[in-house]
């Protein structure tokens, strides 16, 4: 776990008495390394946090708020390197940002998130001893910028439950927020580096539409219309390489397929209403998804083998054999 301490002007103390105690053992601003997603680069800075917080909760607490980082180093529980948590006042938040597919096992790895970060937090000794340890009220996000649909809002343990839970049943929700860029969204509206962050990977997969799957070149653009229209344009000139790699790495081979494959039954599906034929709609819808299936997928393997991917990440993405991608 990250140790270090985000010094800040002392506010008034509402955490428990014994808190002081066991946030020794709780890590502070997160030091980064090669694995970290952008998600986590931009709110590794306390203010960006402070907003984050206050965007999800509906506080209003300056961007000088006191705030100890508690994100688990190297531990993948919930999607990737992509989970972020802090305490703030007496809450403690756990984040994640799902790019694909909302997995429903989510619950399950946050119970584990929050397991092994109390565990740190109290020690052996609070685990085991007499006395009552305290701890900040755990919370549960999941940032989704999947394509997608999905309209649930929260998922739940229970639901994996064999039986019907009962009163003493252990319960755990965590809330679904959908960061598609959408100009009338609630949540991008109170948090200007969210709004942001959701733009430039909505640049992204404009420019991959139009550009026929060139990443870098897309990724390249987005971030020049980012910082052109003053969207977390100080984070992007800082961090201009970070982010190009981190974006590179974290858009994967099957949503890149997903984006073609989508752009293909869509294609095929205008050209059966343009023949204004029922056989036609049903062959184009057909013949895009078969395109976004099978010949698309080769010449997204073929640009990701050209991008320097490994032939085994390829292929374990795109169902091609080793020889096949080798031959591209």
């Amino acid at each position: 776990m990250h140790q270090k301490s985000v010094k800040r002007k002392r506010k008034k103390n509402h955490q428990p008495s014994n808190f002081s105690q066991v946030q020794s053992r709780i890590g502070e601003k997160p030091q980064r390394n090669h694995k970290d997603s952008t998600f986590c680069l931009l709110f590794s800075e306390p203010a960006r946090a402070i907003e984050l917080y206050n965007a999800v909760t509906g506080e209003n607490l300056p961007p000088d708020t006191e705030l100890t980082y508690t994100t688990l180093k190297n531990a993948i529980y919930i999607d990737r390197n992509n989970d972020l948590s802090f305490v703030v006042k007496d809450r403690y938040l756990v984040m994640s940002e799902c790019q694909s597919t909302i997995n429903r096992n989510i619950p399950m790895r946050c119970l584990g998130y929050v397991n092994r970060t109390l565990e740190n937090l109290a020690g052996r000794e609070g685990l085991y001893g007499r006395h009552l340890v305290k701890f900040p009220a755990p919370e549960f996000y999941v940032f989704y910028v999947g394509m997608e649909a999905w309209s649930r809002k929260t998922l739940r343990l229970s639901e994996s439950f064999l039986a019907e839970p009962k009163e003493n049943s252990l319960e755990l929700v965590v809330n679904l927020i959908n960061l598609n860029y959408n100009k009338d969204s609630e949540i991008l509206q109170r948090s200007p580096s969210l709004l942001g962050y959701s733009k430039l990977l909505y640049h992204i997969q404009e420019e991959l539409s139009a550009n026929g799957g060139d990443l870098k070149q897309a990724i390249d653009t987005a971030v020049k219309a980012c910082m052109d229209e003053g969207l977390i344009a100080d984070f992007l000139h800082k961090h201009s390489k970070e982010v190009t790699g981190m974006l590179f790495k974290e858009i994967t081979v099957e949503e890149f397929a997903e984006i073609r494959a989508r752009e293909a039954y869509a294609d095929g599906e205008k050209a059966g209403y343009d023949k204004g034929e029922k056989v036609g709609r049903e062959e184009g819808e057909k013949t895009g998804l078969a395109r976004g299936a099978a010949q698309e997928k080769r010449e997204i393997a073929k640009k990701f083998k050209d991008s320097g991917i490994s032939i085994e990440v390829i292929a374990r993405n795109t169902g091609l054999t080793p020889e096949e991608i080798e031959s591209l």
